[in-house]
């Protein structure tokens, strides 16, 4: 477990998580639209970032036919997927769970496609502006009279998702795809006429347009995280922690996808546009500058899960996992060509690993907790109450198994430095130290 000695403050919306610099800036000295050539725009080379080698997750192997199938069943006629756009969902979610998968999948799909399609509506004037709008009330009621594949793809896709998710997870998910859709109304505003954007508007409007709270929503439901059991809802960590995790992914996707926007004269609504206009920068200093907030959001990221890894939930575990996923990709470990993600040695390397840290937090932060009525949840409460000890045997009892799961880890991690691979080898010292 990364031992982070520094606890960021939760950060809890895009806006908030802006480099201090700058906020609140004065606009008055912008550059004018019209000064940003397409040239201008697309002279920079990415320094900084490394394109990682990602591999798919290997337990769902029909997803592209299953993809061209509901293609072309919503549009009465032959599609084909022929970019395969199922990568996102294969490289992003995990579950094993084929019906939980299959439908991720048919709404990913419909998500993008609609996307596309409503990318494109001039929201100038009120019929475009109905077009968006209508939208939103096919999605806020799972339902549309419409003979398009679009529609056809909605229906079917908001009858997968109230099967797959439990109640209030529904209801989330409803509302934030009924705002993902409304952000059209502003983004192609932006697209087609001369609005410069100032950073915190863009950033707004981006926290929304990402529509990464329904990717987390989809995610909670495959760890069975019950973030209303739990409380988290509400918890500024952990909503830091989704945040950092989905502009770190929103900036990356801006840094590779804008040259392609600019060629489409939709550049004007990008990052690197508003720091070029706002700051006078070179695009080149302006992409660096996104490759920087891109290591922080991730920093960040590490940062937050390691605070949820220490409230100890069971079910809060994906959080440690995404952890170690952390640690791979800096390791250059791929998981899945080693055979590992299903590795009984390497699982228990990283739980016992977890596991002692946990008890460790435990140990140090249980009399804070008393003093705060929230003893209750904890393993010495329990103990006590179970076994009828005094509250030093308890401690005792969890110094011993402490130091039993360090054991155990020196012990995983043996086992697995004796596979010989040197990725491996390299986690595992990093674990280890950390």
């Amino acid at each position: 477990m990364p031992n982070v000695l520094t606890k960021l403050a939760p950060k809890v919306t895009f806006i908030e998580s802006m480099p201090e610099e700058l906020k609140n800036k004065d606009y008055s000295n912008a550059r004018h639209i019209s000064g940003l050539t397409h040239d201008m725009l697309m002279s920079f080379e990415i320094r900084g970032l490394v394109g990682e080698k990602i591999v798919r997750i290997p337990h769902h192997t029909n997803t592209l036919a299953d993809t061209n199938l509901m293609l072309s069943e919503a549009f009465g006629k032959p599609v084909v997927d022929s970019v395969d756009i199922t990568g996102f969902q294969e490289m992003c979610f995990k579950t094993k769970n084929a019906l939980y998968f299959y439908t991720i999948n048919y709404w990913a799909i419909f998500a993008f496609m609609l996307d596309d399609y409503l990318d494109q509506v001039m929201v100038g004037d009120g019929e475009g502006r109905h077009v968006i709008c209508e939208w939103q009330k096919k999605y806020l009621l799972g339902e549309s009279d419409g003979t398009t594949g679009f529609d056809k793809m909605l229906v079917k896709s908001m009858k997968l998702i109230k099967q797959m998710l439990r109640p209030d997870l529904f209801v989330r998910h409803v509302m934030y795809g009924v705002g993902w859709i409304g952000t059209y109304l502003t983004a192609n505003q932006t697209k087609f006429n001369n609005k410069l954007m100032t950073y915190e508007e863009y950033w707004y409007q981006r926290e929304r347009d990402c529509a990464a709270d329904l990717v987390y929503i989809f995610m909670e439901q495959c760890n069975n995280l019950d973030t209303v059991k739990y409380s988290l809802m509400d918890d500024n960590v952990y909503i830091a922690f989704y945040k950092s995790a989905a502009k770190q992914s929103t900036i990356v996707n801006e840094i590779y996808s804008v040259k392609s926007e600019v060629l489409k004269d939709e550049g004007k609504y990008s990052y690197l546009y508003l720091l070029m206009a706002h700051e006078g920068w070179h695009c080149q200093r302006a992409i660096d500058q996104m490759v920087a907030e891109v290591h922080y959001q991730w920093y960040a990221c590490i940062n937050y899960g390691s605070q949820l890894v220490e409230y100890g939930c069971r079910e809060r575990d994906c959080a440690a996992d995404i952890i170690y996923i952390f640690m791979e990709q800096c390791n250059n470990l791929d998981s899945v060509k080693y055979g590992l993600m299903n590795d009984p040695v390497y699982i228990a390397f990283y739980k016992s690993a977890a596991k002692h840290s946990i008890i460790v937090n435990e140990i140090y932060s249980v009399k804070s907790e008393v003093l705060k009525d929230q003893g209750k949840y904890s393993y010495l409460y329990l103990l006590m109450a179970h076994q009828g000890w005094h509250c030093q045997q308890a401690i005792d009892q969890m110094v011993a198994e402490v130091h039993y799961q360090w054991y155990a880890c020196i012990n995983y991690g043996s086992q697995l430095v004796e596979y010989g691979i040197p990725e491996l080898t390299e986690y595992v010292h990093e674990v280890m130290h950390e």
